[in-house]
């Protein structure tokens, strides 16, 4: 305006009170016109999408040919770069379409590649734009600075902004500037000299829009002036010190989800792929196939909406003492996406007090319903939740006024993986995505509080720690690889993002696969069914499989729409008791690959949508085989429904655990239309009854709303009905009387296409008065029940017509009541779905509340109603359809029941090879050894598999190797022997050396246990018995120091050790001194030559040979005169060992080594007598912390090897303090319950 209208400028800016407020101008100019003729710019791109399809290069010319829009251009009077010049534009646009065509394999036809075309802008438009840029900047020295306290400028702010660009091998590319812009403009190209500039925190296209900062510019053109926004500061962090990111919008890999509405095609502004250069170091990120229950990090896992904790969640709330049940319990834990919640492991180990909590805390990201689960929510709750850690661990420290750590690590599962619809290669991929995106906003939060402090120095300034390390943890390897290569494929897409670890590391109890093909986190299957149209317009329906056997996608199903109306009609008739409707229905509906896996499930969730839900699944039937009259397929495989909707109620206010139960029996009705319904009444009663009966609930609690029996007075009428169900909080409603579905107008579509029919009355249950219960009057529910039952003839209903129609109308189906409570957020609903009989009515509804009373959960419940309805005949059983979580039970005070465990059957139904009997024999040793499995219902196992496939398999020498790892992690010593044994003689030579090592050892352990358990007995061992101990453990000692000469290791030198240490407390009780002698010098020999090997290798345990070695020397060598006792080497070398023990993995052994050290040391140096009060005090400090009968009894049997002797051999007070020690040793096993 001054440079164009002088006159009017003067003018206006004469007036006292003139101001001339700018938001983000871009001054200098902007590389969005260069952006827009490239087809790199997303608002372009959109315009460009206007026109005719193919026509981008047309656009863009067109574009091209704006002088007002090629005067915003940037850099015009820069020589080097020629922008001034139409040819430079031409030869920019020719070079960049030669590279589409040279490497373009796919897009081949001319009409493709020119989408590509540039928009050249002619020469006389860029003169025009040339001239006006020098008047500008002429008038940015000159003229503007008498008006500059009268002109305001507020930037925007983007974590990227171009600003310029540059030619490499991959062509042209543009350089964007890190924080230094607000998307589209930069910093220094909207400075004006002597402007007062302010910063808002929005990209360039909010800022006229931010509604937040409208008080803030309404003060600047008031005042001049704000204190509403921070005012600029020249980046200190940024300036200089971060390079330009290369980036090339139109050529890069989309990585985030498409936009999900078409606001977010204009909100969104494209930003470059981050590099190392701007960024910051790369997410470090470790694959380990390991056990959780080792994992000392934070573990962030996911929790699909269910009532109950399975998998990974039971097994963390087991470790950290049950807070996360607890939660649940009460209805304080994250459902929704987007939602978490901390559990800070405050829970020590009983037998290791040293060892910090594992995990340290356990982060639960709420995942929604399974099968709901879109990736841009998992990425979304996966950074909020690691964001949410992050400022715990600065809230904490800045408690303990200390700071936190610059960076933290955090672990996290294959989230999500556990349900449908999230492979565990995209969890890892989207975990880390989640992650990266956390530690980006935690970095941008730490650098604007550096800015701010230095604007102001006295403004606190709390630095929130960074990830340093990601790590995902898997507990089977095939999982965890397949995370592994996804992850690769991540980092080679994003470049400088990732720095993934070049292995998968080994964790300790890493399983190699699962025993089924498939993996589930929940115990039931899970199948969706939904509606999709085929070709020409054909209905169809696409299922998706996830069970414990099998995750696929199966193609879709067609069929006839008529032929299938027809037998639904036929099927759902109260009449129908032909199961042979039921039959084909299921070989209609059921694509043939999917048929062996419905028929063999036990507990099984079909998700299911307007179109499917209409069809009878529950009368659909197939051969359960083996011959007989097996109870109907929906009742075998425990069927429930759930319900896929858009629709939901956001917050969800659950009834309180002692919320009551509301029963309505046959409400009053118009008696001319609806007749008496004298079953509803019984149902009623009945329930009721089963309620309150044995006081399994308070009579005070169940408000019973039944017709009296006598049939001239009528129920509950419309008022004190809908007065009843919102005059307080229910857990349970149960309706039973009539029913009216919504009455629609227009007629009935017959075929996809076919116009839906317009909803006049939702109506609902019938009540006085011409009034319904409905929707209406259910959604205006404030607390939510957790189970409706509704009875009622036609009430969940949906016409036969609506089943596969090809498109529907959402209100109309909306009208269906069932619908509408699980759309309000109730937990469970079962719905009749056609008319039913009394009695089987009234068996179902008892026999359902006497199991959930029992502590029974909703599946299990619904699946014993069935059945005992089922037995009275006719086809009411199938006529309920139940929605709800499988899992849910209900409480009354008390903890939930125990899910009954599968049968040994079905757990171990996936094994048909020998490869998977060693699997799961495999998957048995490390549940004993490191998830501390009841040995007595491991031992059932191994016993249940000996005889299903002991005789089949059991010669190879690779499976009877894994029967006998199995049998020895369980303490079953002789059947582990005996299936070494066996490994070792088959003839197929399968069976590893470590087979060979192992039975050696157990043999010698055996041999003497079974002279410890006679000696405990009257008259001791017999001859016989010490020569065959003696004859056993040399036979082991044999084959154990054959293996050494074969391949000397570390285990096999100790194994030797032991085996000698067994044999020579064989000779004592045999009284042979001789022998006892040359065996504790021969275990001296194989635990010095371990203790070298380990000292070689840099062994971490090098403190166990040593201590062994020393215990021998001590009884060896220890009486004689010439014996040069411990050197000092070796003295520190075992006590560094337990040191960096103690430091890295502290247990009670590293602490019991120290001190038996110092024992070992005063027994040499002839000071036992002088330091026996010391160690006393040692031992007893140790054992106020750790009390285990196990691992005292292991210290008793080491220092008895020790103690006795030297006690013998020395007098005075040295052999006082040796008897006392050894007293006050067996003290601590008899107090803690060693006997």
């Amino acid at each position: 305006m001054q440079l164009e209208r002088p006159a009017v400028w003067q003018r206006m800016m004469g007036h006292a009170d003139a101001r001339l407020l700018m938001l983000g101008t871009p001054n200098g100019g902007s590389w969005a016109p260069m952006q827009v003729l490239s087809g790199d710019d997303s608002f372009g791109n959109m315009l460009v999408t206007f026109g005719a399809p193919f026509q981008d290069r047309s656009a863009r010319a067109l574009m091209a040919r704006f002088p007002g829009f090629i005067q915003l251009q940037a850099a015009l009077l820069d020589e080097t770069l020629a922008l001034s010049k139409q040819a430079t534009w031409q030869a920019l646009a020719d070079d960049d379409l030669k590279r589409v065509r040279d490497n373009s394999w796919w897009h081949r036809e001319e009409i493709q590649i020119t989408s590509y075309s540039w928009g050249v802008p002619p020469q006389q438009v860029l003169d025009r734009a040339v001239a006006l840029r020098k008047r500008l900047d002429a008038q940015a020295g000159g003229d503007l600075a008498s008006f500059s306290d009268k002109v305001m400028l507020v930037l925007g702010q983007a974590k990227f902004t171009p600003d310029g660009y540059t030619f490499g091998d991959e062509g042209l590319v543009y350089l964007n500037a890190p924080d230094q812009g607000d998307g589209r403009v930069t910093v220094s190209s909207a400075r004006l000299p002597g402007v007062r500039t302010w910063q808002l925190d929005c990209v360039h296209g909010d800022l006229s829009n931010a509604k937040q900062a409208f008080d803030a510019y309404r003060e600047l053109l008031d005042t001049g002036s704000t204190t509403l926004l921070r005012p600029h500061v020249e980046n200190p962090v940024s300036r200089g010190a971060s390079a330009s990111v290369r980036s090339r919008p139109s050529r890069e890999r989309v990585v985030g989800p498409p936009p999900q509405e078409p606001r977010e095609l204009l909100a969104a502004e494209t930003q470059p792929s981050i590099t190392p250069a701007s960024r910051g170091a790369a997410l470090q990120v470790t694959v380990i196939n390991g056990d959780l229950s080792f994992i000392g990090q934070p573990l962030m896992l996911g929790h699909y909406r269910s009532l109950r904790l399975s998998g990974t969640e039971f097994v963390m709330n087991r470790l950290i003492g049950g807070a996360m049940d607890a939660s649940l319990k009460v209805g304080l834990y994250p459902e929704p996406p987007g939602t978490h919640q901390i559990f800070v492991n405050s829970r020590t180990d009983p037998e290791n007090p040293w060892q910090p909590p594992r995990p340290e805390a356990v982060i639960v990201a709420g995942l929604g319903g399974e099968g709901e689960l879109r990736p841009a929510d998992m990425v979304r709750t996966v950074r909020q939740a690691t964001i949410a850690w992050a400022q715990r661990m600065t809230e904490v420290k800045s408690g303990d006024d200390a700071d936190a750590p610059a960076l933290f690590e955090i672990a996290a599962t294959m989230i999500g993986s556990g349900g449908t619809g999230i492979t565990v290669g995209q969890s890892a991929q989207l975990v880390a995505q989640g992650v990266r995106e956390a530690d980006d906003r935690l970095r941008e939060a730490n650098e604007r509080a550096a800015i701010e402090h230095e604007a102001d120095p006295k403004r606190a300034m709390h630095r929130r720690p960074r990830v340093g390390h990601l790590y995902l943890v898997e507990l089977y390897l095939d999982r965890a690889t397949e995370a592994w290569r996804s992850l690769q494929v991540q980092n080679t897409a994003t470049p400088g993002r990732y720095a993934i670890a070049n292995i998968v590391r080994s964790g300790t109890g890493a399983l190699r696969r699962p025993l089924d093909s498939s993996y589930r986190g929940a115990d039931y299957d899970f199948i969706t069914a939904v509606t999709q149209a085929g070709p020409y317009d054909q209905a169809t329906i696409a299922y998706t499989l996830d069970t414990k056997r099998a995750r696929t996608e199966v193609r879709a199903q067609a069929t006839q729409g008529p032929l299938l109306r027809e037998l639904v009609a036929r099927a759902s008739n109260d009449q129908n008791t032909d199961r042979r409707i039921g039959r084909t229905l299921f070989q209609l509906l059921v694509p043939v690959e999917m048929e062996s896996f419905l028929g063999g499930t036990t507990e099984m969730v079909i998700e299911l949508d307007g179109g499917t839900a209409g069809i009878p699944w529950e009368l659909l039937d197939t051969d359960a085989g083996g011959g007989g009259s097996a109870p109907p397929w929906a009742i075998r495989a425990k069927l429930l429904r759930k319900l896929r909707t858009n629709q939901f109620r956001q917050q969800v206010v659950d009834a309180e655990a002692d919320a009551s139960v509301l029963v309505i029996g046959e409400p009053e009705c118009d008696p001319a239309v609806y007749p008496r319904l004298t079953g509803a009444r019984d149902e009623a009663s009945a329930v009721v009854a089963s309620l309150t009966a044995n006081g399994a609930l308070d009579a005070q609690r169940v408000k019973a709303l039944i017709s009296p029996d006598d049939p001239d007075r009528f129920g509950a009428d419309a008022l004190t009905i809908v007065n009843s169900l919102l005059e307080r909080d229910w857990r349970i409603v149960h309706i039973a009387g009539h029913g009216e579905p919504p009455e629609l107008f227009g007629p009935v579509p017959l075929k996809p296409g076919d116009p839906p029919q317009q909803l006049v009355n939702p109506r609902g249950v019938v009540l006085s008065g011409n009034a319904f219960l409905g929707t209406r009057e259910i959604h205006n529910m404030r607390t939510v029940p957790e189970l409706v039952f509704i009875n009622c003839c036609h009430l969940a209903a949906r016409g036969l017509q609506e089943v596969l129609a090809g498109t529907y109308d959402r209100a109309r189906f909306a009208a269906n009541v069932a619908e509408e409570l699980i759309e309000i957020g109730v937990r469970c609903v079962i719905a009749a779905g056609w008319a039913v009989e009394d009695e089987p009515a009234k068996v179902f509804a008892t026999t359902f509340y006497q199991a959930l009373l029992r502590g029974r959960r909703f599946v299990d419940a619904v699946a014993d109603a069935r059945m005992a309805a089922h037995a009275l005949g006719g086809n009411t059983w199938a006529a309920y359809q139940c929605y709800g979580d499988p899992d849910w039970t209900f409480r009354r005070g008390v903890g939930d029941a125990q899910h009954p465990a599968p049968s040994l059957g079905d757990e171990f139904a996936a094994v048909a090879s020998p490869p998977a009997l060693a699997l799961a024999l495999e998957s048995l040793a490390i549940k004993s050894r490191y998830q501390k499995a009841a040995k007595e219902k491991q031992r059932a196992k191994i016993r249940h598999l000996e005889e299903r496939f002991g005789d089949l398999w059991g010669g190879m020498g690779v499976v009877a190797e894994s029967f006998g790892l199995a049998w020895a992690e369980t303490k079953g010593t002789a059947q582990a022997i005996a299936w070494y044994s066996k490994a070792l003689a088959a003839n197929d030579g399968s069976a590893s050396i470590k087979a060979a090592e192992q039975l050696g050892n157990l043999r010698a352990r055996l041999a003497l246990e079974a002279v410890e358990q006679a000696q405990k007995k009257d008259g001791g061992p017999s001859d016989r018995q010490l020569t065959v101990a003696r004859r056993e453990i040399r036979s082991a000692i044999d084959v154990l120091e054959g293996l050494t000469k074969l391949q000397p290791s570390i285990e096999r030198h100790n194994l030797c050790g032991s085996a000698w240490k067994r044999l020579a407390l064989v000779a004592a009780i045999s009284k042979r001194v001789a022998d006892e002698r040359s065996a504790i010098a021969n275990m001296k020999k194989a635990y010095a030559r371990a203790e070298a090997l380990a000292r070689d290798t840099n062994y971490a345990a090098l403190f166990y040979p040593a201590l062994n070695r020393m215990a021998a020397e001590l009884i060896v060598d220890g009486s004689k005169p010439d014996w040069s006792r411990f050197d000092s080497r070796t003295l520190a070398d075992v006590r560094e060992s337990l040191a960096l023990k103690a430091r890295d993995d502290p247990d009670f052994w590293s602490f019991v080594g120290v001190i038996e050290l110092r024992l070992f040391h005063a027994i040499a140096e002839r000071r036992l007598g002088a330091e026996r009060a010391s160690i006393e005090q040692e031992f007893e400090e140790l054992f106020t912390r750790v009390s285990s009968a196990s691992m005292w009894s292991s210290v008793l049997d080491q220092t008895s090897f020790v103690l006795p002797r030297y006690a013998q051999r020395t007098k005075g007070a040295e052999r006082n303090a040796a008897i006392q020690i050894l007293a006050r040793l067996r003290s601590y096993v008899r107090e803690s319950g060693g006997g």
